[in-house]
């Protein structure tokens, strides 16, 4: 039962942030220009800081 509560968990936490490859800016991932990207341009990151230190920028929209 641990094992089954601790996914969802970690589930939210690797898609708290989802970057676009292409465009290098990255998103809540309940902005609505996140929704919009291509699955094959999706990256998701555990936190606005770690997409910043991969070189990514604030979406100026969801400001995550």
């Amino acid at each position: 039962a641990a094992a089954k509560s601790a996914a969802p968990k970690a589930a939210a936490v690797s898609t708290a942030i989802v970057a676009n490859k292409d465009s290098k800016i990255y998103h809540r991932a309940d902005c609505k220009l996140a929704s919009k990207m291509k699955d094959a341009n999706k990256v998701s990151f555990a936190s606005a800081a770690e997409a910043d230190k991969a070189g990514y920028k604030a979406c100026k929209v969801c400001k995550p």
